[in-house]
């Protein structure tokens, strides 16, 4: 079906549109019910918000505003007043679920993806995605090596790197079909000091002075983990690396781990 012949109405063709205003409104709603383990109290059955406020020890009326603005998206069903139970998609939020997506909705409703979020309008007045200027000019990178941007994407990082160190030479580094848009073709003032390669990190990576690895090692969807500095520290231990500096980005919630 056509977006054209979606709404019948310029009065439900605005109503869609701000309706989508307020999707930001179910997201911290599902973050406060898969942080509060709402799912998983009503595993069993059908409880009110009176019960479930004395299981989370929250508030009764905070737990109900939640609840009923996610039974209007189906997540949850008010079944009587002020009592709720699950959904097919309310299922998915508990623990015990095969296919839980409880740690998928907590890491993606985090403040710092917020944060990123709201820089959209910023990052639309320049192609240069938002991040990648501030994080390669706080990145210290020494004269004359060669660097690869593992699992680099389009380039966007590697760019600006390269734009910041102008004796620096880049390799972009992921598989071939990310490889097609990249960013880097488009720049004529970097043609000869960049190359791509094809290959996957988990087998090879090509040979260079500094290596840089940008979103790689989060590992936050499903049965990965979101680190914290504590846990880097001994990820890298454990693969006989030193950290050597962390460094904050200013005003970004990102930050540069130096290893050695």
């Amino acid at each position: 079906m056509a977006i054209s012949e979606r709404f019948r109405t310029e009065n439900e063709a605005a109503a869609f549109v701000l309706d989508e205003i307020v999707g930001y409104m179910y997201a911290a709603a599902l973050r406060a019910a898969a942080a509060t383990n709402l799912a998983d109290h009503l595993r069993d059955g059908p409880r009110s918000v009176d019960e479930l406020a004395t299981l989370t020890g929250f508030a009764a009326s905070g737990i109900h505003r939640v609840l009923r603005l996610l039974a209007t998206k189906g997540v949850f069903t008010e079944q009587d007043p002020g009592r709720f139970g699950l959904t097919p998609p309310a299922a998915a939020l508990c623990t015990s679920s095969p296919i839980s997506v409880r740690a998928a909705v907590l890491m993606m409703t985090e403040p710092a993806m917020w944060r990123s979020a709201g820089e959209v309008v910023e990052s639309t007045r320049d192609a240069t995605p938002s991040q990648n200027g501030p994080v390669a000019a706080a990145t210290e990178i020494p004269d004359g090596v060669t660097v690869v941007d593992v699992g680099g994407g389009h380039g966007g990082l590697l760019l600006e790197v390269l734009r910041a160190n102008p004796s620096t030479r880049g390799v972009l580094f992921d598989q071939a079909h990310v490889l097609a848009g990249n960013r880097l073709s488009s720049a004529p003032d970097l043609a000869d000091r960049w190359q791509q390669v094809a290959g996957n990190f988990l087998e090879d990576i090509p040979p260079a002075d500094v290596f840089l690895i940008k979103r790689v090692l989060m590992m936050t969807v499903l049965p990965g983990h979101e680190r914290t500095e504590g846990q880097f520290r001994e990820l890298f231990r454990a693969a006989d690396l030193t950290v050597e500096s962390i460094t904050h980005v200013r005003a970004m919630p990102v930050s540069i781990i130096t290893l050695r």
